[in-house]
This record gives structure tokens, sequence and C-alpha cells, in this order.
């Protein structure tokens, strides 16, 4: 893949500092990402309290499908290499590679951004296990590459959910528990979470999505 990646950049003469745009220095553009990671997460935990059970019941395989992306690392080890992978591995190739050449190279070529955010989009959750967060992952990852005009914001998006999930998750029971003064149930912090998320995800894509003609990130 590193081998196709290098023969693209060269054969069509891609302008990587264009791709990938100037390092984000406005801390409203890392809020953007705080608030991504943070929707994304409880997005997770919504799926895991609501979807799995579901799943559990009506098809087995598909909650086994779901779970084949969790990480529980063993050994200090297992858990660099897991982490490498993980935190800085997969944000840069799976980001430079989905949102950066294919985002791109669609929203020109079709001259339809929305299209091109939807196809890569599922391309992108198709691999994974928890396929409506990864759907959702990539969504994002492409409004906020649009919104900050640079890659390195969907990366430290991805590597900084990627480094919660491997660390074991946001203690998100405890943190509606503190909230609430009680011991909730599954179901309930699934629900509150889902709430939660939607909103925060609302509140970030809606003004970016006002503007379809914002959608192509930066010149080829």
């Amino acid at each position: 893949m590193t081998g196709w990646f290098g023969q693209a950049v060269w054969r069509h003469q891609l302008d990587l500092s264009a791709l990938f745009g100037p390092f984000p220095t406005d801390p409203s553009a890392w809020g953007t990402v705080l608030v991504g990671v943070l929707a994304l997460d409880l997005l997770a935990e919504a799926e895991f309290h609501l979807l799995l059970p579901w799943l559990e019941q009506v098809s087995p395989w598909l909650a086994d499908r779901y779970l084949k992306n969790a990480v529980s690392p063993t050994g200090t080890t297992e858990y660099l290499r897991v982490a490498g992978s993980a935190v800085i591995v997969a944000p840069l190739v799976e980001e430079f590679f989905m949102r950066g050449l294919m985002y791109q190279r669609w929203a020109h070529a079709w001259n339809r951004p929305v299209l091109a955010l939807l196809v890569t989009s599922v391309l992108f959750a198709l691999p994974h296990g928890h396929v409506i967060n990864a759907f959702i992952l990539g969504v994002v990852a492409i409004l906020v590459y649009v919104e900050t005009r640079s890659l390195w914001a969907p990366i430290g998006m991805h590597a900084i959910g990627n480094a919660i999930t491997v660390s074991g998750g946001l203690p998100m029971e405890a943190g509606f528990e503190l909230a609430t003064g009680g011991t909730s149930s599954g179901v309930v912090v699934g629900w509150l979470s889902l709430i939660v998320s939607g909103l925060l995800l609302a509140w970030l894509l809606i003004p970016i999505t006002q503007d379809h003609s914002t959608l192509v990130a930066s010149s080829r």
C-alpha cells in the first residue's frame, strides 16, 4: 500500500503540502477535534449498551463482528504494538488514503462532494466491526478536514479516539452515575450517551454542512 501511495503521488504529482494542509494552531480547531472525539466515544458507548445486546439476541455472528475490533492488550510489548498500530499507523494511513486521496480525488472528479463523502465513509466503515460508529467517524473526519483545511485535524481526532479505546475508553458509566447521583443501568447509560452524542454531532456538523460549496478541503 505504501508503494502504491508513493507511485500515485509521483505519477499525479500531488502536492502533499496542499493535501495535508498547515498544522492547525487555532485552539478552536482542536476544540472541534475534541468535541468530535467525545461525540464518537459517546456513540460507541450507546452502541455497546443498546445495539450489541440486541445483536446478541437476533444475530450472534453480527455481535461477534461488532466486537472484532475490541482490543485488550496484555503485557507491555503487546500494548506498545497495539498502541503504535492504532494510535500512529492507522490514523496516518487511513486518513491519508480515505480522506486525503480518495475523498479529495472523487470530490473533484465527480463535482459531487457530498456523494464522495458518503461513498468514502461507507468504504471506510465496511472493514470495521462497529460499522455505524466507523461510518460516522468517516463523515466527521471529512467535515473536520474541510472545516480546518488541514488533514492533521482528522488525524489527531482519529489518534486521540484510538488512544482512548486502547486505554480502556472513557469512564462513561462512572461519569453518568456521578452526574445523576446514583447507579444507572446499561440501557439508561446507552440512551443518555446517544442523546448527548447526537447533540454534539449536530452542533459540530450543521454549521459545516450548511454550505456544500466548501466541501472540498484543498486544491490538488
